[in-house]
């Protein structure tokens, strides 16, 4: 593992996690807000290869501010040309629905998994593939 980061704000939790060059892993639970959503975008502004693959495990957040929605929407598409494709593990009918109207704004960059096996097997096969990135020039 490259680097990780740990959160917390009120009873809600975030581990970020760059596994290797190019893979990275946020695991949430609780509520989703602004600060946590900030720690995302912060990290992953703080990532140094110029493309990557974005795995958020969000099968323990059962909502979420709408401010930390529309911001982290709005990173997506400002950055859109870095994330390879970004996968969600959701079981909040919230979220869910969430997820869907952003993955609209944002083309599709978005992978909805209502289930933990096909989020578990695209993040093995996310490992055993070569990093989808080049370490960014100072």
């Amino acid at each position: 593992m490259i680097r990780e980061e740990r959160a917390e704000h009120g009873l809600s939790r975030l581990v970020a996690q760059e596994l290797r060059s190019g893979l990275l892993l946020f695991t949430a639970s609780g509520r989703l807000t602004r600060t946590l959503g900030r720690r995302i975008t912060d990290f992953l502004d703080a990532t140094e290869v110029d493309r990557y693959l974005a795995f958020q495990d969000w099968w323990d957040v059962a909502s979420y501010e709408s401010s930390a929605r529309y911001d982290l929407t709005q990173w997506v598409r400002a950055n859109r040309e870095r994330m390879v494709e970004g996968h969600i593990l959701a079981r909040s009918k919230l979220v869910k629905m969430g997820v869907t109207v952003a993955n609209i704004t944002v083309l599709g960059h978005l992978v909805l998994h209502e289930e933990k096996a096909p989020f578990a097997r695209a993040l093995a096969q996310a490992r055993a593939q070569r990093s989808p990135g080049m370490r960014r020039s100072p």
